[in-house]
């Protein structure tokens, strides 16, 4: 009994003890209360102006423990360790800014992992570890975004953008080290030089391309597809299109090579053309893969 009475007087010490340290605190603007001290960790409710809280412990980075969660009425200070970018909006479309390592005052932030900071330049989106993106659809990574062919594929899934270029191409951490990526399902990467032509079908007059990413604008039909480029609006079939040749044909092993065919007119599949011999078009033949020479219109 005695033992029981002892531990009951000690139980309500501690929780007068505990009352006693909490101080009252007014709130004069809107505050999200969350589940822990990140701004990225659920949102418990808003508490208004006029309403009063007990604090219970102030945290050094600026989290206050309350009734039900943390509050950071002044902000929260956030350390970010390597050169990161931020942004005017959630959006890594919007304006870019680059910072060097610091520790950041955050005011607000996302369950994905954003989080909205104060700078110099006003208030900026950016994410300790990378802004979250999600990629839907399996995924190249490459070792820079020049390389021509890919390291490794990804299945779909979230990652963090540590660095972004304004072509789509954005560097992320995998298991196999740093690595560049398209996060645009509109940007498409060619790996080898290319023509480009002012409409949907091999022409003449092509402006040739070295290997990059293009802004798709459009999906033709036949595999062309319409994308942005320095001179303007061209046409591409990256993957191959078709071709009508209306006379009788030699196919070759290479351009100016060894004739392996001769074929009747028809329309064949190309796979690419010759960026090194303008006129000359690989296709497919049922001897293999072949190359002809067109006079192209």
């Amino acid at each position: 009994m005695k033992k029981w009475l002892a531990l009951f007087v000690f139980g309500m010490v501690s929780l007068f003890a505990t009352s006693a340290h909490a101080e009252s605190y007014e709130i004069t603007k809107t505050l999200k209360v969350y589940e822990s001290r990140s701004f990225n960790s659920p949102v418990k409710k808003e508490l208004q102006p006029g309403e009063r809280v007990y604090v219970t412990n102030q945290h050094p980075s600026g989290w206050w423990k309350i009734s039900g969660g943390f509050i950071a009425p002044e902000g929260a200070k956030v350390e970010i360790n390597r050169t990161f970018e931020a942004f005017d909006w959630i959006n890594m479309d919007s304006a870019k800014y680059v910072f060097s390592p610091q520790t950041v005052i955050a005011r607000d932030g996302t369950l994905r992992g954003e989080i909205l900071i104060d700078t110099y330049l006003g208030q900026k989106w950016t994410s300790v570890n990378g802004m979250p993106q999600i990629m839907k659809q399996n995924f190249a990574a490459y070792s820079s975004p020049e390389a021509k062919n890919p390291d490794a594929w990804f299945a779909p899934q979230t990652v963090n953008i540590l660095q972004t270029k304004e072509n789509g191409w954005s560097l992320i951490n995998t298991y196999l080290g740093p690595k560049w990526i398209v996060r645009y399902p509109h940007v498409e990467h060619i790996n080898r030089d290319f023509y480009a032509y002012n409409e949907p079908k091999y022409m003449h007059h092509g402006v040739k391309f070295s290997a990059q990413s293009v802004r798709v604008l459009q999906q033709g039909e036949n595999g062309w597809k319409k994308i942005k480029a320095e001179v303007g609006e061209k046409w591409i079939a990256p993957q191959g299109s078709y071709y009508h040749v209306p006379n009788v044909f030699t196919a070759f092993d290479q351009p100016f090579g060894r004739a392996i065919g001769t074929f009747a007119p028809q329309t064949v599949f190309v796979v690419e053309e010759s960026t090194t011999s303008f006129g000359w078009l690989k296709i497919r033949t049922y001897l293999g893969d072949s190359w002809i020479r067109t006079n192209r219109n």
